[in-house]
């Protein structure tokens, strides 16, 4: 099965007339795409880092969860607050304690 395509002869394309803006005008728009282009690679960039960094908070908090530095609960707590962008526990009210041995 192909695929049929209209096409435009090299004739009358050399007959369209393209307007363009002045160079200037054209190197203002080039400036302003690229400064966009940077900022959009920069957050990508941020986006990356971001989840590089929840990734590697989830692991040590689930490694102070398992040695008993900090409580399970705290651990999803913190885990959770990261993944909402929320101060977690410890920013906002001290330090998780361990629960009382029982």
């Amino acid at each position: 099965t192909g695929t049929t395509f209209k096409e435009i002869s090299k004739k009358t394309l050399s007959q369209v007339e393209l307007r363009l803006p002045p160079l200037a005008k054209q190197q203002r728009i080039a400036t302003k795409l690229r400064a966009t282009f940077e900022a959009i690679q920069t957050a990508l960039d941020s986006i990356v880092k971001a989840k590089e960094n929840y990734q590697a908070l989830k692991s040590a908090v689930r490694t102070q969860a398992r040695s008993r530095e900090i409580s399970p609960l705290a651990a999803i707590f913190t885990v959770s607050c990261v993944r909402m962008s929320l101060p977690s526990p410890s920013q906002r009210c001290g330090r998780p304690s361990m629960p009382p041995e029982s």
